[in-house]
């Protein structure tokens, strides 16, 4: 994971057989992904240097992670605070900021879209 971290953005997601980045940046889905997996080693029973680069990680790309766009991007990263937040993590207010964030989105684009197809959505 530390070598697909995109100085820039996020994490890269295409290499090429030579071993280098194809993108400038990876897709919201990509950082999704990488966020979970590192939530995962992070809430995980693995050795303290593994959780502490995942913890490292984590924060290194939280700017990446608060201006995803893409709606299945937003929902891995409350799935990641989720298992976080379960796996009883210490420290993650920022990351619960993000995924507060991200679900904030969620729910407007659902009440949108509601609207839009004459749904109605009950806005409270």
């Amino acid at each position: 994971m530390e070598h697909a971290r995109c100085r820039v953005h996020g994490f890269h997601n295409f290499l090429s057989y030579q071993r280098d980045w194809l993108d400038a940046k990876g897709t919201g889905d990509c950082q999704g992904q990488a966020v979970v997996a590192l939530a995962e080693v992070l809430g995980s029973n693995l050795p303290d240097g593994y959780r502490l680069m995942a913890r490292e990680l984590i924060a290194a790309v939280l700017p990446a992670l608060a201006d995803l766009r893409s709606l299945r991007a937003q929902a891995y990263v409350i799935l990641a605070w989720g298992y976080l937040s379960a796996q009883g993590v210490q420290d993650i207010e920022v990351v619960a900021d993000v995924a507060r964030s991200a679900a904030q989105r969620l729910v407007e684009c659902y009440h949108d879209r509601c609207d839009r197809i004459g749904l109605g959505s009950n806005r409270e």
